[in-house]
């Protein structure tokens, strides 16, 4: 991995981040695609379950509650919030903020259960990940554990920023699965997880 693209994955700090970096310039010339902007707002609920309440949608439809698509010549800039998170400011646990839950780790997985590449779950115990979940959409993941974001509870956020670069060749759909974790605040025990499919389609 290249000091580039090390510098392309921010956590909490959202997009002015970025752009206070000059990243965006740097990442436009690098990779000659087009960045967008996706989000996924996350609602912790009963039975340990971090119910997904708005994203884009895969192509199969609104059965897919999480699913998202990155269509070719997108590379996708993508925050995760949970539920009440300032856009512009990252909320935090006590002492140093008033949350009551905070994203602490987002894991990805190039396996769908069942083996089913059009599935709607992922299967997290399958590793290591293939390369080009590192070398051509997620450069900062661990190919070993599938970990691309970890917080502990004093450093986590109400948000998370990932970028994903969707660089392989056009004409081939590449599906990932993102597992999401939650922690509560007053209670490292109790967790809540949603781990959607995401779809990408590419640069030409």
């Amino acid at each position: 991995m290249n000091a580039l693209q090390k510098t392309l994955f921010v956590s909490g700090g959202g997009a002015a981040a970025l752009i206070a970096a000059g990243v965006f310039t740097l990442f436009w010339g690098f990779s000659g695609g087009q960045l967008e902007t996706y989000s996924v707002k996350l609602k912790p609920t009963a039975g340990g379950v971090l119910e997904i309440t708005k994203s884009n949608k895969c192509k199969q439809g609104k059965e897919h509650p999480g699913c998202l698509v990155f269509e070719e010549d997108k590379i996708g800039l993508v925050r995760f919030y949970l539920k009440g998170s300032n856009k512009h400011k990252a909320n935090k646990c006590p002492p140093d903020g008033n949350a009551s839950e905070v994203i602490t780790k987002i894991q990805l997985t190039a396996t769908g259960t069942g083996g089913d590449p059009q599935a709607v779950k992922g299967d997290f115990a399958v590793f290591p990940l293939p390369p080009w979940v590192e070398n051509d959409a997620f450069p900062t993941v661990n190919l070993n554990t599938g970990i691309v974001y970890e917080a502990t509870l004093a450093d986590a956020r109400t948000q998370a920023w990932l970028i994903n670069m969707n660089s392989h060749d056009a004409g081939t759909i590449k599906s990932f699965w993102y597992q999401v974790t939650a922690t509560d605040c007053a209670n490292l025990a109790n967790t809540w997880v949603t781990d959607p499919r995401g779809d990408n389609e590419g640069l030409n």
